[in-house]
């Protein structure tokens, strides 16, 4: 009997602190770099930017040198996420800090990383009631005639975008989130005309506001059917072609940022 129990306690022993790698599953590291982010974030948000520098130099170090051999990502993806830690470490040695664009960048770096840790989940999935917001905003205004109050509120609706951007590429076909950009950047650009004309930003706006639902968890061709929707077909071959020259340029990019990071682990 005593045995029984002895091998019972060696094999709960074994199974709490014998390493994964050990037991023959490898624990990935996308939780840990989105644990990391979530934590750079949180310090952003404290104003604590010292701490969050050093935590940010820590991440980028990681992912640089991280093994995507068993990661389900793009070249895209990956630009995406490298993207956004360059965006923030910028922000954080300004010597004059811009406090909102520093939570947006801080925000836009812990929801790419968030996409990659949680595919099915991602908490990118929580803007689609800010876009629909976005959406209802632009409307009221538009009704009560006033151009200057449209564009500030395609301007809110354009930014809530963008911060949500680099997790897009994460978690979609980068050709996708390619096409959703243009009409987002199509929407800005109506708004921006001086004259505006509403029947044009209102026909944009009701493309985009259709393609918010399948964009959560919709078919990729389901998304792309919505945004060339009345678009002639050189701007769908355009896309194309300029998603296969993207491809390539932010693969060499991404080369230069991890030659980048060596240098300056080395330097340092």
């Amino acid at each position: 009997m005593s045995r029984i129990l002895l091998a019972g306690v060696v094999l709960v022993h074994f199974i709490l602190f014998t390493p994964a790698a050990v037991l023959g599953k490898e624990e990935s590291p996308v939780q840990h770099w989105a644990d990391e982010a979530v934590e750079i974030h949180r310090l952003v948000e404290k104003g604590e930017l010292e701490r969050a520098k050093g935590k940010l130099e820590n991440l980028a170090d990681r992912f640089s040198n991280g093994d995507f051999s068993r990661i389900r990502l793009s070249v895209e993806g990956m630009e995406a996420l490298s993207d956004t830690l360059v965006e923030l470490d910028r922000e954080l040695v300004r010597v004059m800090p811009r406090p909102d664009r520093l939570l947006v960048a801080s925000k836009r770096m812990m929801l790419a990383f968030d996409a990659l840790a949680h595919p099915r989940q991602p908490l990118w999935h929580q803007y689609e009631s800010v876009w629909k917001d976005d959406v209802t905003s632009v409307k009221q205004r538009m009704k009560k005639n006033r151009p200057e109050t449209v564009r500030s509120a395609v301007g809110t609706l354009v930014r809530h975008y963008r911060t949500v951007e680099p997790a897009l590429y994460v978690s979609r076909n980068p050709e996708t989130v390619g096409a959703v950009s243009t009409l987002v950047h199509s929407l800005e650009r109506q708004a921006g005309r001086k004259p505006m004309k509403p029947a044009l930003l209102t026909s944009t706006l009701k493309q985009w506001e259709r393609m918010i639902r399948p964009l959560i968890d919709g078919k990729e061709q389901d998304v792309l059917a919505l945004a060339h929707t009345g678009m002639p077909a050189w701007p769908k071959a355009a896309l194309t072609l300029g998603g296969i020259i993207a491809c390539a340029l932010t693969y060499v990019s991404w080369q230069k940022y991890r030659q980048s990071r060596v240098f300056v682990h080395r330097r340092s």
